[in-house]
């Protein structure tokens, strides 16, 4: 009957033991200012308009490096995972690859201060409106839809819920006389 009863306690938590965690492969170092610009192709002070899970819609106030216009799409992170927040403001490294300008977290986007930036670069100029877009697409998708974490918050939910259970039964059961 123990055995039966460890089981019940045990068995709820196992997808959440069994689940397979995200992973990434790369890794980075620090770099100065300058080490980050020179490998940027474009590098802009700005902030996040409008975020989604892979893209951002950033508001470019000056050009440091680069021709780009005031509002300016761009690829949400690589491998590192996710490089900008919602409404961050601040200095984007970005990088030219296959879908467009990349914002990553080795690139030196969302941690280095504007005004270390400026002191390494300079003051910058104001963005072209008249600029060819970068990117394909201006805009983030919208009728794309978020991915949700119900179904890891359903395992949770319903392993919580049988471990309640079987705790519950346990001190119904030793209170019998």
């Amino acid at each position: 009957m123990r055995r039966a009863l460890l089981l019940l306690l045990i068995l709820p938590a196992l997808p959440l033991v069994l689940a397979p965690a995200p992973a990434f492969a790369c890794s980075c170092g620090m770099a100065s200012v300058q080490e980050y610009a020179d490998q940027a192709d474009v590098v802009v002070l700005g902030a996040v308009k409008e975020l989604d899970d892979e893209r951002a819609l950033l508001r470019v106030d000056r050009v440091l490096k680069g021709e780009v216009p005031s509002e300016l799409e761009v690829v949400n992170g690589n491998c590192n995972g996710p490089a900008l927040s919602a409404r961050q403001k601040g200095a984007f490294f970005l990088r030219r690859t296959d879908d467009g300008l990349q914002a990553d977290l080795c690139g030196g986007s969302g941690f280095i201060k504007p005004q270390e930036v400026i002191a390494a670069l300079g003051d910058g100029a104001e963005p072209g409106d008249g600029n060819a877009p970068v990117t394909e697409s201006a805009v983030i998708d919208r009728d794309e839809p978020a991915q949700s974490a119900v179904p890891l918050f359903v395992v949770v939910t319903a392993g919580l819920l049988l471990l309640a259970g079987a705790g519950a039964a346990v001190v119904v059961r030793n209170r019998r006389p």
